[in-house]
């Protein structure tokens, strides 16, 4: 089938343009909707006639397209990878583990502590001690002020988690928001979590606590 179509400037120049080389083009369009990018899609074979001009502008827009599309979404993901190296270096700051003495180690708290900010706590610490020889864990809450019901319950549970994977865990510095909450939790959470009044007090403990038991046994 051969069809008649106007090209130029004013619309006076008819050429003949088969129904092939139309839907040739139709299929270009299609390809590039479809976001099916590879070059041999998006390329027509040239042909050396006025529509063979809007042939190739249709080709030129349509690799331009492909190639605008595939450069925003390598700097996409560039971008996401770069938010996520952003927020592990983010939870490495407000969640750091620090070694203060051989096999101890303490996980200062300051801040607001959410059940969300606890529940990551919880995974950190765990995979620490899982991984190394850590024996003894304190948790020194001094810079929390306030902590909810859920969030305590959580901290109760890492201090439990810790003594299954074999570390003694206790709690320093309790402020006096903290305490009530903790009291206040139900079904006895609470009364097997060892406290000490400062992070100093509390180490001082775990040393003694360390030198007191055989290498045989566990912490």
């Amino acid at each position: 089938m051969i069809l008649a179509i106007a090209v130029g400037d004013d619309d006076d120049e008819l050429v003949t343009v088969s129904k092939r080389r139309l839907a040739r083009v139709a299929k270009l369009l299609s390809h590039l909707s479809l976001e099916q990018f590879d070059e041999a899609r998006l390329t027509i074979p040239p042909a050396d006639d006025a529509f063979g001009e809007t042939e190739r502008m249709f080709e030129q827009f349509a690799l331009d397209h492909a190639e605008t599309v595939q450069e925003l979404r390598r700097l996409d993901r560039e971008r996401v990878k770069l938010i996520s190296h952003l927020q592990a270096a983010v939870t490495a700051l407000t969640t750091p583990i620090i070694d203060i003495w051989d096999g101890v180690v303490s996980l200062p708290i300051v801040g607001v502590l959410d059940a969300d900010r606890a529940v990551e706590m919880t995974e950190r610490l765990l995979a620490r001690v899982a991984s190394s020889s850590v024996r003894c864990v304190i948790i020194d809450v001094t810079g929390v002020h306030e902590i909810d019901a859920v969030a305590a319950a959580h901290l109760v549970k890492m201090i439990r988690g810790a003594r299954l994977l074999g570390a003694y865990a206790l709690i320093t510095g309790i402020q006096p928001g903290v305490a009530q909450t903790l009291e206040g939790l139900r079904d006895g959470l609470a009364l097997d979590v060892t406290t000490k009044r400062s992070l100093r007090d509390g180490l001082r403990h775990c040393i003694l606590r360390l030198r007191l038991r055989r290498p045989t046994e566990g912490a």
